[in-house]
Order: C-alpha cells, then structure tokens, then sequence
C-alpha cells in the first residue's frame, strides 16, 4: 500500500497531480498483476486500461480494438516490447514503491516532449543495433506515433484513411535526409546522442509525437497538466501546386518545427526570393 506521504513526494518530484498519480498506480497495478490473460501479452493494453473512465469516453471496448489497430497494423514489430523495456525496464529486484516510481519517471520522461529523455524514447524504441538505428526507422516511427495517437481518442476514425496514412515511408525523405546529413557517411547509421541533438536543433516538436501518444494512452487525453504543446499534424484543407492532398509526410516535417504550425490551414505555398 502507497502512502499518501509517499504520493505526495513522488508528485512534488515529477509534477503530477493525484489524479494523474492514481492512473499510473492502476498501470503498475495491472502490470504486475494482470486480471485476464489476454492481457499479459500487451503492454500497451494494460496501460490503456488503467483509466477509471475508459468506457465512458470509448465504449464497450472499443480502446481495445483501437489497441489492436494500432500494435497490429500501424506501429512497428515489437514496439510494445520495446516501449515497455523504454519506460519500465524491471529486473525483478526493486521493492514495489522503486517499481512505482520506475514507472512513473518513465510515463513523465514520455511526456516532457522536448527533452533528451522524450526523444532518447523514441530512439530506443527502434530497432537498435549495437547503439545505432536507421534514420528513415526513427523518422517513420514518429510520424506513426503522431497517427496512433489521435486513433485512441477518437470517437470515430476512418480505419482505411489511418492506415494509409501510417504506411508512407516515401514521404518522408525530407525529414530523413536531415538527420542522415549528421552523419559523415552517406546511408550510416545515427546514435542517440546524434538524434537527440538533431531534433533540439532541427525540428524541436518532434518529441511530442511520443508525449501526446502516451498522454492519449495513459491518460486519454483528459490529463490537465499536459507537459508539453500537444502534437497536431498539419490538416491540409485545400491543395496547392507544392503541397498535395497527397503527401502527408512533409506536412508532418512541417508539424515537427513548431507546436504553432500544426492543425487546420486552407493554404500553403513555396515563395523564393531572387
């Protein structure tokens, strides 16, 4: 049993309230002691149902099926695995309040959106191979984070349009091309540091593509103390010659720059100066 000393101490330390301590308490909760065995191999499911009020917002279990929709189909192989061992990478040693409190850090550090921690997240959430991940994996990871998080909040999606969405690696090359240009080799590999410093620097709201997919997740979007400007891709109302209908991707790298760039606009052109 937590005490409320102890609540108090941990929301003095991370700026959580009560309310949002008590739903990540649930998370650990049914983590640890998974009430339905369907469950015990989803880590995002358990974390999506911790929220007293799930039902109310999405009901019956619909956050189930946007769940399944979002692991299965629109996220990579064994992102699940890799998220959890991300924010709560347990070794069956720590006492339950230093699990709590892992748990805990790890939702806060998701959820800061333009810190070290938040796109460390990001990156270790890729495929890693010994301490390098492909930029075009990392890139594509966050733009499917900022699709997913929007699928679980919803009250209706276009489950086709969202799909689609999710699978354009080819619109993405502006953004990948960035962040292979910190490399010296052409095609190489980039490092954590080499990503957290590039998002800082190049696109500084790429972080909360993952601060607004766990918010959504953990929290269901009701959360009043949001740590970062929420993540809005660019909702293109009419085409111009440079920028489509059609290319997603380079309206999210436009989201990426600025919390202010993001949501509805009717127009976007490309002006030069001679």
């Amino acid at each position: 049993m937590t005490s409320l000393q102890q609540i108090k101490k941990w929301s003095d330390k991370y700026s959580f309230d009560e309310g949002e301590l008590e739903i990540i308490l649930r998370c650990h909760d049914s983590i640890v002691n998974p009430k339905d065995q369907r469950d015990n191999g989803s880590f995002l499911n358990l974390l999506s149902h911790s929220f007293p009020y799930v039902f109310f917002f999405l009901p019956y279990d619909e956050i189930q099926n946007r769940i399944a929709l979002v692991e299965n189909h629109m996220l990579p192989k064994n992102f699940g695995e890799r998220f959890k061992k991300a924010i709560f990478p347990l070794k069956g040693t720590e006492t339950e309040n230093e699990a709590i409190e892992m748990l805990i850090q790890g939702v806060a550090n998701c959820c800061k959106g333009d810190s070290g921690e938040t796109l460390g997240i990001i990156f270790d959430c890729c495929d890693v191979c010994d301490g390098t991940a492909a930029p075009e994996e990392i890139i594509q990871l966050c733009f499917q984070l900022s699709i997913c998080a929007t699928v679980l909040i919803s009250p209706k999606i276009d489950e086709k349009r969202v799909l689609a969405l999710s699978k354009q690696p080819m619109d993405l090359h502006g953004l990948t091309n960035s962040l292979s240009a910190m490399t010296l080799a052409k095609g190489t590999r980039v490092g954590k540091q080499t990503f957290i410093e590039w998002g800082k620097k190049c696109v500084p709201h790429i972080g909360s593509t993952v601060a607004g997919f766990v918010h959504n997740l953990v929290f269901h979007g009701k959360s009043s103390h949001s740590r970062s400007p929420a993540f809005n891709n660019v909702e293109l109302l009419d085409a111009s010659s440079v920028f489509t209908d059609n290319n997603a991707g380079n309206l999210f790298a436009i989201s990426c720059m600025s919390p202010d760039l993001g949501g509805k606009v009717s127009h976007i052109f490309l002006v030069t100066f001679s």
